[in-house]
C-alpha cells in the first residue's frame, strides 16, 4: 500500500502536498517518493527510489510550481526510480494507491493494454528483465515486467489527446483497469483540477490552506481532528477544484462494493493495537486486518477504509506514536 497527499487551491501546492506528506511520514510508503504539480498548463514532476528524505536530498519543492499537486509515497518493488509513482507523460501524470485484489484476474487487461499503448508508439520506462513472481503482474508482449500504472498513464494521454475530454481519459484508463485502488490523475491541459477514481480506498477531503486537500489519512492535514473532513465515497469518480468545487459521479456503473463489516471490527482492531508504541502498518495488514477480515470473493470491500480509520483514530487521540524511521529502499 501506499500515501499519497494531493492539493488544489491558492497556495504553492507543492508546499503544501510536502508537509502533508511528512505528517504522514512513517504510517507507510517511504520506499519510493514522487511530486507532481501543474503551472499553468505545465506539469513539473520528480521521482526517485527512497523515502522523503532521499526525495528532498535530490529536488527542492521550490521547482514545482502552480496551485495544484500530489505527493505520492509507495511500498517496495522490484526495480528501480522508473517503480515510482507518478507516471506519465507531459500531457498527464498518474499515482495509485491500492492493490490489485479481487481483480487480479484483470492483469490481462492491463497485459492487453500494454501492447496497444506500444503499438501507439509509447515507450515503458518501468519495463525491466527482473523476474517477478506474481502471477498477476502486467508484461509486455516481449514477456518484461512493466509497472501498471505506467499502462494506465499512457492510455489516459492517448485519449486526452484524442478527446480532450478528461473524464473519459480517466474512465478509459483507470475504469478498464480496475483495482481495488484509487487512481489520481493531473492533466496539463486542466490546470486547476485533480482527478480521482476511488473504486474502494480511503479518501479523506479537508479544507487546507484556503484550499482543497486530500489525503489517505487524516494526520496529513494540519488539523487532523477538524469537524469538516469527509470521505470520497466508494466507486466514486471525482473532480476537485482549486476554487473550491467538488463533482463527484459513480465511477464503474453497477459495481458492487461488498459492505459488510466483521462484528467488532472497531474493537478488535484497538486491542490489537494496545500495549504496541510504534508499529509499521504492513504489520497490522498481515497480522490482523487480513485474518480478521475473511473478504467476499470477487467483490471488492471496505476493509482499508475501515483500518485506517481505526488508525487515524488512535494516532489523532495520542494512544498511538506515529514510527519515523527511515525507510529508504
Amino acid at each position: 500500500m501506499c500515501i499519497w497527499a494531493a492539493y488544489a487551491g491558492p497556495r504553492k501546492a507543492a508546499e503544501v502536498v510536502h508537509k502533508m506528506i511528512w505528517r504522514s511520514y512513517g504510517i507507510w510508503g517511504g520506499y519510493y517518493s514522487g511530486l507532481v504539480s501543474n503551472d499553468n498548463g505545465k506539469l513539473y514532476y520528480g521521482k526517485t527510489a527512497g523515502d522523503n528524505t532521499v526525495w528532498d536530498a535530490k529536488f527542492k519543492v521550490e521547482d514545482f510550481p502552480g496551485n495544484v499537486a500530489l505527493f505520492h509515497s509507495r511500498t517496495p518493488s522490484e526495480d528501480d526510480s522508473e517503480w515510482a509513482h507518478p507516471f506519465g507523460t507531459d500531457v498527464v501524470q498518474v499515482a495509485n494507491q491500492g492493490c490489485f485484489g479481487v481483480f487480479s484476474q484483470t492483469a490481462a487487461n492491463y497485459s492487453k493494454l500494454a501492447a496497444e499503448m506500444l503499438e501507439a508508439g509509447y515507450t515503458f520506462r518501468s519495463a525491466t528483465t527482473r523476474h517477478m513472481e506474481w502471477a498477476w503482474q502486467p508484461k509486455l508482449p516481449d514477456g518484461r515486467p512493466v509497472h501498471g500504472n505506467e499502462i494506465v498513464a499512457y492510455a489516459a494521454d492517448k485519449i486526452y489527446r484524442e478527446t480532450g475530454d478528461a473524464i473519459k481519459a480517466v474512465r478509459g484508463s483507470f475504469g478498464r483497469c480496475s483495482g481495488e485502488a484509487v487512481g489520481l490523475a493531473i492533466f496539463a491541459g486542466e490546470p486547476e483540477t485533480i482527478y480521482i477514481a476511488n473504486m474502494n480506498q480511503r479518501v479523506v477531503l479537508a479544507h487546507e490552506e484556503g484550499g482543497l486537500a486530500l489525503s489517505t489519512v487524516r494526520v496529513s492535514f494540519s488539523n487532523p481532528a477538524a469537524g469538516d473532513i469527509i470521505e470520497i465515497p466508494c466507486n466514486t469518480l471525482a473532480v476537485i477544484y482549486a476554487d473550491g468545487r467538488i463533482e463527484m459521479e459513480e465511477f464503474i456503473p453497477g459495481m458492487t462494493i461488498c459492505r459488510e463489516v466483521p462484528a467488532n471490527f472497531r474493537e478488535e482492531a484497538i486491542k490489537w493495537w494496545t500495549g504496541k508504541k510504534a508499529t509499521p502498518i504492513h504489520i497490522y495488514w498481515e497480522e490482523f486486518l487480513s485474518k480478521f477480515w475473511k473478504q467476499v470473493p470477487e467483490l471488492p470491500d471496505t476493509r482499508a477504509i475501515l483500518a485506517y480509520r481505526v488508525l487515524d483514530e488512535l494516532l489523532i487521540t495520542g494512544k498511538l506514536e506515529q514510527e519515523i524511521e527511515k525507510l529508504e529502499k
